[in-house]
C-alpha cells in the first residue's frame, strides 16, 4: 500500500466513514446532497490539504499514474456536484 492510500484511509476515518470506505457508491447516494458521504466529499475537497492541489495538478498535467489515487474521488465529486446543480 502506498502512503497516499494510507492517507485516504486516515481522511475517511477522521470523517467516521472508514467502515464504509470499501462499499460501492451508487447513484442514490451521490445524487443526494444531504447524504453524509456527499457532504464529506465536498468537505475533503475544500479542506486545506493535499487533495485539492494534487487532484487539480493530476488533472491539469494528465498524470496517468495518479489516477489510481484521485480518479475515483474526482469522479464521485464531479457526479455529486453535477447532481447538485440540477
Amino acid at each position: 500500500m502506498s502512503i497516499l492510500t494510507d492517507m485516504w484511509k486516515k481522511i475517511f476515518s477522521i470523517a467516521k466513514l472508514a467502515k464504509k470506505f470499501d462499499k460501492p457508491l451508487d447513484i442514490k447516494i451521490l445524487s443526494n446532497p444531504k447524504h453524509e458521504f456527499v457532504k464529506t466529499l465536498i468537505y475533503i475537497y475544500s479542506m486545506k490539504s493535499f487533495v485539492f492541489s494534487e487532484m487539480n495538478r493530476t488533472s491539469r498535467l494528465k498524470l496517468v499514474n495518479n489516477i489510481m489515487y484521485y480518479g475515483a474521488f474526482a469522479s464521485a465529486l464531479g457526479f455529486a456536484i453535477h447532481c447538485g446543480n440540477k
